[in-house]
């Protein structure tokens, strides 16, 4: 079993228990897998599922990483015959389970990985579908290899990495949390004086972070010592996180706390993985995550335990992207950017049946110069697109999206002096015009107004009709074709035409392909503001008198 992308159906199947097994999308692009490089370096092979360092006949996953840290004392001849070569810029840990044997139960956290250039690489097990990986473009196999929690165990973090290119592939880990251990207390002075206590380091199934942050309560503010210099060069791919390899989704007790928690590190790619059943978000950050790489994943029935939005990013993103992934069934927004500092690019997502636990945005936005383009966003019981204007909402595009069947508009900016719980889930509604510099600035992307169509109908003649309207000097139109629902799905709009206003605000768009009583709407997009909310829609209507057919 494996969970497949298929660019041409569009419709979405189960396969035994999961709901999320099979996954298909008809919009999203997907690369086809990288070519895998011949490994170089020492090759540690783990044939032992046990949890033990001891110098015995196998070799475990701990002692492996043990070794690779340069931290084990000794090895018996047995285990010596499972490393080959010796220590250069990289070392890859792959697998010799016995069958039946591929499960690996952890009585605690295992060591975080610290020596740069690691890959654990669960492809090598016997029986994990290497071809189907390599042929089938949007193909995520069955992991053979799964990392969990013993009974009875709470451990809070799976893989923790702390050092530069560093790669997961093909593993399923699920059953990471720390419920009871989410605060250190060091004295009595932390009980006299609650103020006192530190979060810990937060749980996770894959944990990035500096070399500091693991092992110690959090300290606010970004680290900016010798010691606390974030990792680079991460890589996750081909994972199933917070799901078992039998896609039965997890019991309670074994539910992940977060998927990928990138706490600390810079130029980490998260690709190709499928995501689901985390009690919070499937991918979230804190501290600094700059360049950050997420694409081609699968994310899917998160959120219903914690932090709701599928997608959470916070802290340094600059130059961060989110494509062509697919995101549907979670709690909460489907990607949610909560005060960072730097811009993102989010694009060809679809991002369907989110806010199924709250009626958040399918994507909410605060901070400047973000680009939002090519997503599909559906079935949302909450607004498209929301851009908060404190803090510093400017400069957000949002472009060639289609909407289908919100709870709200397709994009709403939201006034400063609206900061309550709602307008930061789901926006605060339509804003009137705005002419006023002052009362301007006070709204997300300098309040630039929606486009005004001249007429609430547009009479055609034969095959053509001309739209026009007013909107920001200097903007970019974009023309919605705008479909009501049949009684079970509602509104769908999608971008048809694309034209620029004069000195004055003016716009023209003539249309050929039509037909009577259709509907249009328009954005305007300025490079100094960002994109506006949607126009009053106008209709299409054949003059009356005239022959000619109208398409």
């Amino acid at each position: 079993m494996k969970w497949l992308i298929d660019t041409e159906t569009g419709e979405r199947s189960r396969l035994q228990k999961l709901s999320i097994t099979a996954l298909v999308l008809s919009a999203v692009t997907l690369a086809p897998p990288a070519v895998r490089a011949q490994p170089a370096g020492m090759q540690i092979t783990v044939n032992g599922n046990g949890d033990e360092i001891q110098p015995d006949g196998v070799l475990t996953l701990r002692e492996a990483i043990a070794l690779v840290n340069g931290t084990l004392e000794d090895l018996s001849e047995s285990e010596r015959a499972q490393v080959v070569g010796s220590a250069g810029d990289s070392t890859r840990i792959g697998f010799n389970l016995p069958p039946g044997q591929t499960t690996i139960l952890l009585n605690g956290e295992l060591p975080a990985i610290a020596s740069p250039g690691v890959t654990i690489d669960g492809t090598t097990q016997s029986g994990y579908d290497i071809e189907s990986l390599e042929a089938e473009q949007g193909s995520i196999p069955t992991p053979v290899v799964v990392i969990t929690t013993a009974p009875g165990q709470e451990i809070a973090r799976g893989l923790t990495i702390v050092a530069d290119n560093v790669t997961i592939r093909g593993l399923s880990v699920y059953g990471f949390n720390s419920p009871s251990r989410l605060t250190e207390i060091t004295g009595l002075a932390d009980l006299v004086n609650p103020g006192r206590i530190t979060a810990k380091a937060p749980p996770a199934d894959i944990f990035i972070s500096n070399p500091d942050v693991p092992d110690n309560a959090i300290r606010f503010g970004v680290p900016n010592t010798d010691e606390e210099i974030p990792p680079q060069g991460i890589l996750i791919e081909y994972n199933w996180l917070g799901t078992p390899p039998n896609s039965d989704a997890p019991v309670a007790d074994l539910s992940s706390a977060f998927g990928v928690y990138v706490f600390d590190g810079n130029n980490t790619t998260i690709r190709r993985n499928a995501i689901a059943n985390q009690q919070g978000s499937a991918i979230i950050t804190s501290i600094r995550a700059n360049n950050l790489d997420i694409r081609n994943n699968l994310i899917a029935d998160n959120g219903f335990a914690g932090m709701p939005d599928a997608i959470r990013l916070e802290g340094e993103i600059d130059n961060s992207a989110i494509a062509s992934n697919l995101i549907r069934g979670n709690a909460g927004s489907g990607i949610y950017l909560f005060k960072p500092e730097g811009s993102a690019t989010i694009e060809d997502n679809i991002i369907i049946d989110n806010g199924r636990r709250y009626k958040r945005a399918a994507i909410y936005i605060t901070g400047s110069g973000h680009q939002i383009q090519n997503n599909r966003i559906a079935n949302q019981p909450g607004p498209g697109v929301v851009v908060a204007r404190f803090p510093d909402g400017h400069r957000v595009n949002i472009t060639n999206n289609q909407f289908s069947n919100l709870q709200g508009l397709a994009i709403d900016l939201v006034a400063q002096s609206n900061a309550g719980v709602q307008a930061y889930q789901s926006g605060d509604g339509a804003n009137p015009p705005v002419k006023i510099h002052h009362r301007r600035r006070q709204v997300a992307n300098y309040g630039i107004n929606a486009p005004r169509f001249a007429s609430r109908e547009f009479l055609a003649t034969a095959n053509r009709v001309t739209l026009v309207g007013t909107a920001e000097p200097g903007a970019e139109i974009e023309i919605y074709h705008v479909e009501s629902g049949d009684g079970n799905s509602g509104t769908t709009s999608f971008p048809i035409a694309r034209i620029s206003t004069d000195d004055e605000g003016r716009f023209s768009a003539v249309l050929t392909d039509f037909q009577e009583g259709d509907t249009v709407s328009a954005i305007a997009t300025h490079p100094d503001y960002g994109t506006s909310e949607p126009a009053i829609s106008s209709t299409i209507r054949q003059l009356p008198g005239l022959q000619g057919e109208v398409r």
